[in-house]
């Protein structure tokens, strides 16, 4: 099951990647410029400042 859950988020991390490529992508074409469609992907600002609250895991058992 826990490889099960692993692969499930792998796939869907990947798939919502390729999604928002294929969006910058369409807005390039659409705004005829790179900086604005760059600007409005604030999901990756949001990922950066949810880093610190992450509980450290490093050393402690799996639950079982």
């Amino acid at each position: 099951m826990r490889a099960t859950a692993f692969a499930f988020c792998t796939s869907v991390g990947r798939f919502f990647g390729a999604i928002v490529n294929f969006g910058i992508g369409a807005m390039v074409l659409n705004m005829k410029t790179l900086g604005v469609p760059i600007a409005l992907t604030v999901a990756f600002l949001i990922g950066l400042a949810v880093i610190p609250f992450a509980p450290k895991t490093k050393g402690q058992e799996l639950p079982s």
